[in-house]
């Protein structure tokens, strides 16, 4: 079986950890979903399938490995609960995504949904339509202003 963690880079890996906030200490530190995962331990990714499954993981780790789909998915988010009045237009919210689910934070109560949710799979589907407008409008603006033909 080829394992996920296999096809991250170091740097990857770290800033993995660094996202479900395992730290470089001796010591074991909870993680999120009441597991426990050990500082050292180099096959985050592994233990998380083993945890969760595969389908799960790998849906986590597209929301959580790219700044920017995260931010439109959480925006997404935020827009699909205020239509459907579970917020108001004033309420600072917070999305938190984990491995199986992702919270959302609304003035300090918290709400947890997991991914199987609809409105969460047409919010990340749509993140990626408003990536893929956002990056062509900074690759195009780019090129213009450095005088490069991409046609």
């Amino acid at each position: 079986m080829n394992n996920l963690g296999d096809n991250l880079n170091d740097e990857q890996k770290q800033a993995l950890k660094n996202a479900v906030g395992v730290e470089k200490k001796s010591f074991r530190k909870p993680f999120r979903g009441h597991a426990y995962i050990k500082a050292e331990d180099t096959s985050l990714v592994d233990r998380a399938i083993e945890k969760f499954g595969k389908e799960s993981v790998e849906l986590a780790l597209i929301v959580k490995n790219n700044a920017e789909i995260r931010r439109f998915t959480s925006k997404n988010i935020r827009e699909h609960l205020l239509k459907e009045g579970r917020i108001k237009e004033d309420d600072k919210v917070f999305v938190e995504f984990y491995w199986n689910k992702f919270s959302v934070r609304t003035n300090g109560l918290s709400n947890e949904y997991f991914y199987r949710e609809s409105f969460f799979i047409k919010a990340l589907i749509l993140s990626f339509e408003q990536f893929s407008e956002n990056a062509s409008a900074t690759i195009a603006a780019f090129a213009n202003a450095n005088n490069i033909s991409v046609k």
